[in-house]
């Protein structure tokens, strides 16, 4: 399986929202194949830390610094699969809202209100979700606020707003059967977990 992924360049080890900004000025398939843009071996090896609890979480810190932001993003994601131990990884996940990568920043963001840290986080999760011009990055942001649960009530006006933004005349709801439909359902999930 791993020489399947790494023969076929499989662009699945970048989150959709990082693969699009990185494929900004050609297409994902020429970005997966130019090994400056794509260092698969590396980000693959930073993915297969995700429950891995053999790993020591130190060696995921230094991994949450790499110079690329794919190996960021898993070391993030890999952080926060190990449960209570992540509470060792919070000043490290505060650093990562500013990160230059929009996909670190929501995937910290959203292990961060996992954490009880939703004042940090949640203004990161706004500013991504209002980033318009990037649908990717706000279909991310989306899928994160509806994973945080009631955790998002304090920011349902922008959730709101977003909504609002991406409606109209595909099946009476959304703006277009792309992005803004799948912007749609995660925040309408989102109204539905707040409600509760």
């Amino acid at each position: 399986m791993q020489d399947w992924i790494l023969e076929s360049r499989d662009t699945g080890f970048l989150h959709e929202a990082e693969y699009m900004l990185r494929s900004k000025n050609s297409t994902p398939y020429e970005m997966v194949n130019d090994l400056q843009q794509y260092n698969l071996e590396v980000i693959l090896e930073a993915a297969e830390l995700t429950g891995d609890q053999t790993v020591p979480i130190e060696d995921i810190i230094k991994k949450m610094n790499d110079s690329d932001s794919g190996v960021r993003f898993w070391a993030v994601i890999a952080a926060t699969a190990r449960g209570k131990e992540g509470v060792k990884v919070i000043p490290n996940l505060m650093n990562s809202l500013s990160d230059d990568s929009p996909s670190v920043q929501i995937a910290a963001a959203e292990a961060l209100c996992h954490l009880n840290r939703c004042t940090e986080a949640l203004p990161v999760l706004v500013h991504n979700l209002k980033n318009s011009k990037n649908p990717t990055v706000v279909l991310q942001a989306a899928t994160s606020i509806r994973s945080i649960g009631k955790k998002a009530r304090p920011i349902l006006p922008v959730v709101k707003e977003v909504l609002e933004e991406n409606s109209g005349e595909v099946w009476g709801r959304y703006k277009s059967g792309l992005y803004p439909m799948f912007i749609g359902f995660a925040l309408e999930q989102t109204l539905i977990n707040c409600a509760k």
